[in-house]
């Protein structure tokens, strides 16, 4: 991870994780070799596409409004 806390601060240290994460994510779906590129039940699993790292921020605005649109996902499915 590209350690964005330290470019961003500390001011919204849940946006800063997310952000971590999404450019992990992205970096590792960018690897040109196949055999070391995260496959898609990896990619799917990631802290990013499942937000488990929202755990730590429980009542926060960012928490409620993407906990509500991935209900809305499972319900599409």
């Amino acid at each position: 991870v590209l350690g964005v806390f330290g470019v961003l601060g500390q001011r919204d240290q849940q946006r800063c994780e997310d952000i971590e994460w999404f450019v992990d994510l992205v970096q590792k779906m960018l690897i040109v070799m196949p055999e070391t590129r995260i496959t898609a039940v990896d990619a799917l699993a990631h802290p990013f596409l499942t937000i488990m790292h929202f755990i730590n921020y429980p009542s926060t605005e960012m928490t409620k409004r993407n906990t509500k649109l991935m209900k809305t996902c499972m319900l599409d499915i």
